[in-house]
């Protein structure tokens, strides 16, 4: 009988604690709402050394959400927890995160104050980094606040850098964190990027650093980015006054290493074509923009011209460096892809010859290669190299002069490779069957249904000097109008 009561004793007892721990969340929930809901409590709480630091967030979190506390009252917890040396710059990052979430703090009061707390902190490159990357990806609408904490933040961090940090680099990654953070759909974000373009508060250099974020968060191409510049270099008639305040605003974005050399050569050309840069500046400004992002520091002396599609180098600098890849990348980074010639698409019969397909726009192609046109794929290409114009009665470089110097002319083109053209037939060949007039030995012909395809073959000459090249290079319509590689086709009766 004894043993039966001592059972149902330790029974009793054992369902007694059960019930306590049951029930003591909302026991303990119930003490922490009456205890944020009294600001002087939480004051006291916030300087008890016997509390943990994870006790004292946990409790500031449940303040900052509490809506019986003043804005005021707010602001001063936040203060006070945030003298607490104890606490890392990570954890204070994480009580300004929740009060910019409860409404407590603006974003410029958030990014101030953490500007204030990485000054102070003892505390390494990471956590400085993490903690700006959240800010950056705390607030989800406004580009411009954000752009403007990312350029405070990072140049405050990299005056006590170690040597090797890459401002640029972290620069281009918060870039694309702050895109990537927005609220909303594509269009929405576009929309935000847009605005942030037109704005009269941000820099042009922060608007074409913006611009390369957009393409590497992968909202616009990297061959789309016209538009956005645009409308950058036209808020500059709003934000700059003067023709010399407009120019330094120009020349302060090129300079700058952190948009990207794209961007920069589509401001300089948008500059050009609003008037805002005459031809002897636009060479500076590209020798300026192509030096920001090149490991090599090129001179007037040796690049002398940019165009739409070529360069003009000084002979011997090019005869010395011509097999210098990262010199040469850098090059062609500056000119588009081309063709080594414009190619002419003819049908000839007694009274002339006349465009395939009965139009030149759809029977000529080149010599800038464009996509969407008759030029339907390149094949069997090797790298791309700059091409020096040959002389068209030998293999040696056409020399030209230019401020003293004797230059090369070079264009961005495949060494070798095939071009495969698609011609529709119209005109005057139309319902004929046709045949090459004749063909390289190389190329390849054949007529589908409503079409011709030809595989052109094409391949640069070795000059004695090491140097690559082709004959007829350089295209001038007005220049040279008939300098091209026509292709004859004729009835086969």
């Amino acid at each position: 009988m004894k043993r039966i009561l001592v059972t149902l004793t330790v029974c009793a007892t054992l369902a007694a604690v059960v019930s306590c721990e049951y029930d003591s969340p909302e026991i303990r929930f119930q003490q922490t709402t009456t205890f944020t809901n009294d600001y002087s409590k939480v004051i006291d709480a916030l300087r008890d050394q016997t509390l943990t630091i994870s006790q004292k967030m946990d409790l500031l979190a449940d303040a900052m959400k509490n809506q019986t506390l003043t804005l005021s009252e707010k602001m001063s917890l936040l203060e006070e927890a945030l003298k607490n040396q104890a606490l890392t710059l990570s954890e204070k990052m994480d009580l300004m995160a929740k009060a910019y979430e409860n409404g407590v703090l603006k974003y410029e009061e958030l990014t101030g104050k953490l500007i204030s707390e990485i000054k102070a902190a003892n505390t390494g490159m990471t956590e400085k980094l993490d903690a700006i990357k959240r800010a950056v990806e705390a607030q989800t609408t406004d580009l411009n606040s954000k752009m403007d904490f990312i350029g405070k933040a990072l140049d405050l961090i990299a005056d006590t850098a170690e040597k090797g940090f890459d401002k640029n680099a972290e620069v281009s990654g918060l870039v694309k964190a702050a895109i990537e953070s927005l609220k909303g759909s594509m269009e929405k974000k576009l929309d935000a990027i847009n605005d942030a373009i037109a704005s009269q508060s941000a820099t042009l250099s922060d608007k074409l650093t913006l611009i390369k974020g957009a393409v590497d968060a992968g909202l616009v191409g990297e061959n789309s980015t016209l538009g956005l510049v645009k409308k950058a270099i036209d808020a500059l008639n709003f934000t700059a006054g003067t023709a010399n305040e407009k120019l330094d605003a120009i020349k302060e974005a090129i300079n700058s290493p952190s948009s990207g050399l794209n961007v920069k050569l589509e401001a300089i050309k948008e500059a050009v074509a609003q008037g805002l840069v005459d031809v002897t500046t636009k060479q500076d400004l590209i020798l300026a923009a192509i030096n920001s992002s090149s490991s090599y520091s090129f001179t007037k002396d040796e690049l002398l011209e940019v165009g739409d599609d070529y360069l003009l180098v000084d002979d011997a600098f090019w005869n010395a460096n011509h097999q210098n890849y990262e010199m040469v990348r850098a090059l062609k980074d500056l000119i588009p892809l081309s063709l080594p010639t414009k190619c002419k698409f003819y049908f000839k019969q007694d009274s002339g010859k006349y465009p395939l397909s009965g139009y030149e726009d759809t029977s000529f192609y080149g010599p800038l290669y464009e996509e969407g046109k008759i030029l339907r794929v390149i094949q069997s290409s090797s790298e791309l190299i700059l091409a020096v114009n040959l002389q068209t009665e030998s293999n040696n470089p056409n020399l030209i002069s230019k401020n003293g110097h004797s230059c090369y002319f070079l264009k961005k083109v495949y060494r070798s490779c095939y071009y495969v053209f698609h011609v529709g037939i119209g005109g005057y060949a139309a319902g004929k069957k046709l045949k090459m007039e004749n063909m390289g030995s190389k190329d390849n012909f054949a007529v589908k249904s409503e079409y011709i395809e030809y595989d052109f073959w094409s391949e640069a000459v070795a000059t004695k000097l090491g140097v690559w090249g082709f004959h007829d290079l350089a295209y001038d319509p007005k220049v040279h109008p008939n300098r091209s590689k026509e292709f004859i086709i004729i009835e086969d009766k």
